[in-house]
């Protein structure tokens, strides 16, 4: 039986999203932070109950899934800016034989971004 390719549908209800990789290196024995923005198209959609730990989750902050591409399969612990907040992916599920891959994104407190100042801006 062949499975269905969902990549097709993904493309249609995509929309860009901006994801931010952080480097902290060092420079003269100093913390350095090099911050790169990537524009990629994705689908954000609510977090299945599935997907729901509920015994270990944070209630205070958001939560959602994100669809990319299986050429963006390298996306885990990568921020996202979405509606002027911070996200990072904390899981990843392979699909890519469906023609997607599935992310979960938990919104990010400021200090647990060392370099927050960089990514807002």
């Amino acid at each position: 039986m062949r499975l269905p390719n969902m990549a097709r549908t993904l493309r249609r209800f995509s929309q860009p999203l901006t994801f931010i990789t952080e480097v902290i290196s060092t420079k003269d024995f100093k913390p350095d932070f090099a911050v790169t923005r990537k524009s990629i198209e994705g689908v954000i959609s609510s977090l299945p109950d599935e997907a729901i730990n509920k015994d270990s989750l944070d209630w205070s902050l958001e939560y959602f899934t994100v669809h990319v591409q299986p050429q963006y399969a390298d996306l885990l612990g990568v921020y996202l800016e979405y509606k002027g907040k911070i996200f990072k992916s904390i899981n990843r599920k392979d699909y890519s034989d469906y023609g997607y891959v599935r992310y979960v994104f938990e919104e990010v407190k400021d200090s647990e971004v060392i370099g927050i100042g960089r990514l807002t801006q």
